[in-house]
C-alpha cells in the first residue's frame, strides 16, 4: 500500500508522456492503473492523484466540465494536505485549463500559483506559471506583456534545465513578436523552439510548434516554405487530436487565403471552428469566425459572410475583432456610413488594447474605405496615420524586448538570492563553515566529496543505458554538478586550512535546498529504482549555515538512499511548527534496529544493517547530521523499527 502513491504518481507522468507523443491509447491505458492502484485508499494524498487522473482525462477528451471540476476538487485536497509545490502545480494546470476552454479564472490561478513557486524557491514552478502567464497575455491581445512573461519563462527554464517550457516560452515569444509586427524575429523563435523540443523528443509538442512556424512564415510572406510544412503536418497530425486538428484546419485557412483560394480558406475555417465548438474554446471559435467572415468579404460571398456574421453573435469576439468584421460586411453590403464608423471603432478599441498587428489591420481597412469613397484628403490623412503607427510599431518591439530582458534579468536576480540562500552554485564558495578541528574537518571533507563522486558514477552508469539524447543531456548536466559540487568542497578545505574568518550564520531557505538535495541524489535514487521526492509544506527559513544545511540534508537523504530497496520511496518535507523549522526525510526501507537507536549519530559507528547496492558506508554522514543540528540550535530524532522504514526529523530555529 505504501507504494500505490508513487506509482500513481508515475502513471500519471507516463501518460501526460504519451499524450505528448500523441499516443492516446498508452495515456488512457496508464490513467486507467491509478484507479485500480488507489483503490480502497481514501484520504487526501489519494484523491489528490485520483482527481488529477480524471481532469487529465478529461481535459485531452475536450469535456471542459469534467475537468474543471476535477481540478477543483483537486485544490480542495491539496490546501488540506498543505503540499505547497503540488499546490502550486494544480493551480498552474487549472489555469492553463481555463485558458484553453476560454473560461475565466486563469489569472488568480496564475497569480496564487506564481507566488507559491517564488515563495518556496521553485525554478520549474515558477517557468511554468511565467510561461503560462504569457500565453494568456497573447490570448488576450496584449503582446508586449506576453514577450515580458516569456522571458521571465525562458531564463527559469534554463536555470532549472526545463527543455519543455523553454521551448515554450519561445513558441510564445514568437506569437508575441508575430503580433508586434516582427514576422522575420517570430519565425526565428519558431524555429528555435522546434529544434529545442524535437531534441528532447516531445513530439505532439513539436507538431504545436510547427503549426506556429506555419504562420509566421506565411506573414513573411514565405507562403511556399509554409505549404511544404504543412503538407508535413497534415501526415502527422492524428485525427483524434481536435485541439491540434483545429489549428491544423486554421493554418490550412490562413494558407489558402494567402494563395487566393476563398472558398478553400472559407472550408478549412468552417471545419476549425467547429473543432473548437467541440472543445467549447469560445474565444478560437470567434477569432476563426472573424477570419472567416473577411474572407468572404474579400471573396465578395455576401451570404456567407451574413451567416457567418450571425455565428459571431452566439460568440462574442474581443471588440476590436468584432468592430473589423462589421466593417467589412457593412461595406460589402454598400454601407459606407456604417462601415465608417466600424473601421473607427476597430481603431479605437485596437489601439486602446495596445495589439500592433489588429491596430495595423484596422488602419489598413479604414484606408482602404477612404480610398473607395474617393476621399483623398481623408485617405492620405489615413496613410499618415498608418505610417506613424508602423513606426511606433517597431518602436515598440524594440521596447517590449527591452522590458523581456529585464525582466529576465530580475529572474537571474532571484536564482542567485536562491544559491546564496541554500549554499549551492557560485555563491556558496562564499560561505564558510564553523571552524573545526582539522582532523574531523578533512574526515568530513572525503565523506563529502565521495558522495558528490557517487552521484557522477550513478549518472555515468544512467548514461550508458540511455539511448535518449535528451535525458543523457540531463545526466550530463549532473554529472558537471557533483564535479563542480566535489571542487567547492576542495576550496573550502584549502580556505579553512589557510585560517579563513567564519562570520555569522546566514538565514538559509530551506524550500529550494530541498529541491536541489533531491535533484543532486535523483539519479542514485533512479539506479536503484527507488521513488525520490519532496514535499513541502512552507517556504521556511532557518538560522543555519547553508553549507551545513546543505550538508544535513545531503547526508540524510544520501543515507536513505544507501539503505533503501529497489521500489522503496523516500520522502524529504519542510515544515514549520511554532519556532521551529522541521527537516524530515522518511522512507519505507528495511528500518533500524533498536540496538542501533543510540549509535547511529555517532562518528565511525557501525550499524548492524548494511547498504543494499553495495554501498561504502563510513559511519560519518549521521554524526555530521547531528554536529550540524547542535550547532545551529536544534536537534534531530530517529523513528524506526526493522521493517517499518526510517524517519528522520531535524528541528532548527526558524528565521
Amino acid at each position: 500500500m505504501p507504494a500505490a502513491l508513487p506509482a500513481a504518481r508515475q502513471a500519471i507522468a507516463t501518460a501526460r508522456g504519451a499524450f505528448d507523443r500523441g499516443d492516446q491509447s498508452a495515456a488512457a491505458a496508464a490513467l486507467g492503473r491509478v484507479e485500480q492502484l488507489l483503490t480502497g485508499r481514501q484520504d487526501d494524498e489519494a484523491a489528490a492523484v485520483r482527481h488529477t487522473a480524471r481532469a487529465l482525462a478529461a481535459y485531452h477528451a475536450g469535456d471542459a466540465d469534467s475537468c474543471l471540476a476535477a481540478q477543483e476538487r483537486l485544490l480542495i485536497a491539496l490546501r488540506r494536505t498543505g503540499a505547497l509545490a503540488a499546490l502550486g502545480d494544480a493551480l498552474i494546470r487549472d489555469a492553463g485549463a481555463r485558458m484553453s476552454f476560454g473560461r475565466p479564472g486563469s489569472a488568480e490561478r496564475l497569480d496564487e500559483g506564481l507566488e507559491i513557486a517564488r515563495n518556496i524557491g521553485d525554478l520549474v514552478l515558477e517557468a511554468r506559471a511565467s510561461g503560462t502567464r504569457a500565453m494568456l497575455a497573447l490570448r488576450e491581445g496584449r503582446p508586449a506583456d506576453a514577450l515580458i512573461g516569456a522571458a521571465e519563462c525562458a531564463v527559469a527554464a534554463r536555470l532549472s534545465r526545463d527543455t519543455r517550457w523553454l521551448a515554450a516560452a519561445e513558441g510564445t515569444s514568437a506569437g508575441a513578436l508575430l503580433a508586434l509586427g516582427d514576422p522575420p524575429g517570430a519565425r526565428r523563435l519558431a524555429l528555435s523552439a522546434l529544434e529545442t523540443v524535437r531534441a528532447a523528443g516531445l513530439d505532439r509538442v513539436a507538431l504545436d510548434l510547427e503549426l506556429g512556424a506555419v504562420h509566421a512564415l506565411l506573414a513573411s510572406d514565405r507562403a511556399g516554405e509554409a505549404a511544404e510544412r504543412l503538407e508535413r503536418l497534415e501526415e502527422a497530425i492524428p485525427p483524434e487530436d481536435v485541439r491540434l486538428s483545429a489549428k491544423l484546419e486554421v493554418a490550412r485557412g490562413v494558407l489558402a487565403r494567402a494563395t487566393g483560394e476563398p472558398e478553400a480558406a472559407l472550408s478549412a475555417l468552417e471545419r476549425a471552428a467547429i473543432g473548437w465548438t467541440r472543445l467549447e474554446d469560445k474565444s478560437q471559435i470567434a477569432e476563426t469566425l472573424c477570419a472567416a467572415v473577411a474572407v468572404a468579404v474579400e471573396a465578395g460571398l455576401v451570404d456567407r459572410a451574413v451567416v457567418l456574421r450571425a455565428g459571431l453573435a452566439r460568440t462574442p469576439p474581443p471588440p476590436a475583432l468584432e468592430a473589423l468584421a462589421e466593417a467589412r460586411l457593412a461595406h460589402l453590403l454598400d454601407a459606407p456610413g456604417a462601415a465608417t464608423e466600424a473601421a473607427r471603432r476597430a481603431v479605437s478599441v485596437a489601439r486602446e488594447r495596445g495589439s500592433p498587428a489588429l491596430l495595423d489591420e484596422a488602419l489598413e481597412h479604414q484606408l482602404a474605405l477612404t480610398r473607395a469613397g474617393g476621399r483623398v484628403d481623408a485617405a492620405l490623412a489615413a496613410a499618415v496615420e498608418l505610417a506613424q503607427t508602423r513606426a511606433a510599431a517597431t518602436q515598440a518591439v524594440l521596447e517590449a524586448r527591452g522590458a523581456a530582458d529585464a525582466a529576465a534579468a530580475r529572474v537571474l536576480s532571484r536564482a542567485e538570492e536562491i544559491d546564496r540562500g541554500t549554499g549551492l552554485g557560485t555563491a556558496a564558495r562564499a560561505a564558510r563553515q564553523t571552524r573545526q578541528d582539522l582532523v574531523e574537518a578533512m574526515q568530513q571533507l572525503a565523506h563529502r566529496v565521495r558522495n558528490a563522486l557517487a552521484n557522477v558514477g550513478a549518472c555515468g552508469e544512467l548514461m550508458v543505458l540511455s539511448d535518449d539524447r535528451a535525458r543523457r543531456g540531463v545526466l550530463q548536466d549532473r554529472i558537471q554538478a557533483g564535479v563542480e559540487r566535489a571542487c567547492e568542497e576542495l576550496d573550502l578545505a584549502v580556505q579553512l586550512a589557510r585560517g579563513g574568518e567564519v562570520g555569522e550564520a546566514p538565514v538559509t531557505k530551506l524550500a529550494p535546498l530541498a529541491y536541489r538535495v533531491v535533484e543532486l541524489y535523483r539519479a542514485n535514487a533512479e539506479r536503484k529504482d527507488i521513488a525520490l521526492a519532496a514535499r513541502i509544506h512552507t517556504p521556511a527559513c532557518a538560522r543555519i549555515d547553508p553549507v551545513q544545511a546543505r550538508d544535513l540534508l545531503e547526508n540524510l537523504v544520501s543515507n536513505s538512499v544507501k539503505f533503501c530497496r529497489t521500489g522503496d520511496t523516500v520522502q524529504v518535507r519542510i515544515a514549520a511548527e511554532g519556532a521551529w523549522a522541521t527537516v524530515t526525510v522518511c522512507d519505507d526501507g528495511p528500518g533500524i534496529p533498536a540496538v542501533d537507536h543510540a549509535r547511529v549519530f555517532e562518528p565511525r559507528a557501525v550499524s548492524t544493517s548494511r547498504p543494499t547496492g553495495g554501498e561504502p558506508s563510513t559511519g560519518l554522514g549521521l554524526s555530521m547530521v547531528r554536529t550540524a543540528a547542535e550547532r545551529a540550535g536544534g536537534d534531530v530524532t530517529l523513528a524506526s523499527a526493522p521493517g517499518a522504514g526510517a524517519t528522520f526529523q531535524v528541528r532548527l530555529p526558524l528565521a
